[in-house]
């Protein structure tokens, strides 16, 4: 199998430079598909910027964060609240068949997408002959 999701908890401590603050973390879903060639993931992370998503590959796993922009309104006090924010973060146990110095990520309309090159695929054709 060439790639395989991890799950991931829903809550994460990040450090601010004043005090410990609790941020709600989403684990974004993905379509994954592929061809002969390629695995390609898409999933979208909605309120993100380019400068803020996080993509590696260590020890056989992709490992993807975003960090999510907050809705608050500076020097208004907020009556409610319909709409979550937070970060995202999902990671996939990547097989030994994918060329991990080839993979490349792009991000567009609030999309990321993902393309894993499969090591050696070669495409081949195999004919079909006529049954005697």
């Amino acid at each position: 199998m060439f790639l395989k999701k991890n799950e991931e908890s829903k809550v994460a401590k990040k450090e601010s430079t004043e005090q410990l603050q609790e941020r709600v973390v989403f684990t974004p879903r993905f379509d994954v598909y592929s061809n002969p060639t390629h695995i390609y993931l898409e999933g979208n992370l909605p309120g993100t910027r380019e400068e803020d998503i996080e993509i590696s590959i260590e020890k056989g796993v992709l490992s993807i964060y975003a960090k999510g922009m907050s809705m608050a309104t500076e020097g208004y006090h907020d009556y409610e609240n319909e709409f979550d924010f937070g970060d995202f973060r999902r990671s996939f146990q990547l097989g030994q068949d994918i060329n991990t110095d080839s993979v490349e990520a792009a991000y567009k309309n609030g999309v990321l997408y993902i393309t894993l090159p499969i090591k050696n695929a070669v495409q081949k054709k195999i004919p079909v002959s006529a049954g005697d």
